[in-house]
């Protein structure tokens, strides 16, 4: 964190994407991080139907354990 109150997060993601268009999605990263400090795995899963559908985030370790649905911003 910097001494002004703000913090630089980078996280890094192997993609897997199955569809003919590209995609850019934007979410505010508290609620992802909020979903992530959860998680106990090292594979999250990510199902949405489109930029700015809800987004479902799933541990991949531990199906059905924990479910977070996160809205993108526009």
């Amino acid at each position: 964190m910097y001494n002004d109150g703000t913090a630089l997060f980078l996280f890094y993601f192997l993609l897997h994407y199955d569809a003919p268009e590209d995609l850019t999605i934007a979410f505010n990263f508290r609620f992802v991080l909020d979903a992530l400090k959860v998680m106990d795995g090292d594979d999250v899963l990510m199902e949405t139907n489109g930029a700015l559908a809800p987004t479902l985030f799933k541990d991949a370790d531990k199906p059905g354990a924990y479910l977070c649905l996160v809205m993108p911003v526009s």
